[in-house]
């Protein structure tokens, strides 16, 4: 329209590329997605204070009337075109039509709105009791409530301290038990889990202030494992649950102190790995890294040096002879096996093809130095 003093905007059927939500053209009502509409909480909010406010859901005399003159009260177009009241018999009829009105607006769809109407259902009844609290002189801040979580697994040691700020007679309420005290009261040997707490004057049982409460469990210590490949010799564990700093031994020999949750070893098969964390009732984790199913050899290709993986201790003592590519025997070099795996120099002979013979082992390994 362009004269909202005289111009009707009438109804019909719009494109979806020339729709605009019942607002000034100079309103900035960007494209967005759908979020709980505040006109449903607000409104809902407002009707359940004034219910408990008042005693009742009707508004008074049964009946809440709004009177709207013809062509004066709307401010986008001209209109109504007639007199018109609107009218209510409870405060949350009102609200509901305050929710309705956005949607006819075009401002929310219709998914928006009933959301938005149950929480402000709730968020009007909780804050008219916290209001009444200061009004009565009951203010909540009287009392500190702090949940304190449990030392160890399975322990059960977690509790729960309320304090007040002056010396009284109060209570605290809690799974049908009641825990007077005066200024402070510890309640203690809990199980880690939810708690709903009541703490009021003894003196005045309407007084009560409510907390909901997280008695913390402490995590076992979690951690992951990963190596590379048969031929890698590095040991990735990441840590998913635990208390930093870790201790990390291998084969019960300290190897480090880490702080981040990602740890990288250098092992060998056979190896033993533990790691504890800061709080040792986490628990230890532990593992020996696996041995490989058969012997393996590598880098290969090679500059210089064979790494050899051996997955047996029956022979702790071994001997390998190195050949040319014409089986020409070039040394026998003995080994004693430690960690299972050896180092073999290729040094001092030229690029080519070579064969390692494992003794006793039985085992020969083509190698390619570069």
């Amino acid at each position: 329209i362009d004269n909202p003093e005289t111009d009707i905007a009438g109804v019909g059927w719009i494109l979806g590329t020339h729709w605009w939500p019942y607002q000034r053209p100079t309103f900035v009502t960007p494209p967005f997605a759908g979020y709980v509409s505040g006109h449903s909480t607000f409104s809902r909010a407002a009707a359940e204070v004034l219910t408990q406010l008042t005693g009742s859901a009707f508004f008074p005399g049964g009946m809440g009337t709004f009177d709207i003159e013809q062509n004066e009260f709307l401010v986008f177009e001209e209109g109504p075109s007639e007199l018109l009241t609107l009218q209510w018999a409870t405060y949350q009829d009102a609200s509901d039509q305050t929710s309705l009105s956005r949607i006819w607006g075009g401002i929310h769809p219709p998914i928006d709105d009933i959301p938005g109407r149950l929480i402000g259902d709730k968020i009007g009844k909780e804050a008219f009791a916290l209001a009444n609290n200061f009004f009565r002189g009951n203010v909540p801040n009287n009392f500190s409530v702090i949940a304190i979580g449990e030392t160890c697994i399975n322990r059960n040691d977690g509790s729960i301290k309320v304090s007040a700020s002056k010396t009284g007679n109060y209570e605290v309420v809690m799974g049908g038990m009641v825990y007077p005290f005066e200024q402070t009261t510890t309640i203690r040997n809990l199980s880690p889990g939810n708690y709903n707490i009541c703490v009021r004057d003894a003196t005045d049982p309407e007084s009560e202030n409510c907390f909901s409460l997280l008695i913390d469990s402490i995590d076992e210590l979690d951690v992951g494992a990963t190596i590379a490949s048969a031929e890698s010799t590095t040991l990735n564990l990441v840590v998913s649950q635990g208390t930093a700093p870790y201790l990390v031994q291998i084969n019960e020999q300290w190897v480090g102190t880490y702080e981040n949750d990602e740890i990288v070893l250098a092992v060998t098969p056979g190896d033993t790995v533990s790691v504890t964390s800061q709080i040792a009732c986490e628990g230890t984790f532990k593992m020996k890294v696996p041995l490989i199913s058969n012997p393996v050899a590598y880098p290969n290709p090679t500059e210089e040096t064979v790494t050899l993986l051996l997955n047996s201790l029956e022979h702790t003592s071994i001997k390998v002879s190195v050949f040319d590519a014409q089986g020409r025997l070039l040394k026998i070099a003995p080994f004693t096996i430690k960690g299972h795996q050896l180092n073999v120099s290729l040094s001092g002979y030229p690029a080519g093809i070579y064969y390692l013979k494992i003794s006793p082992l039985d085992r020969t390994f083509k190698i390619i130095k570069r």
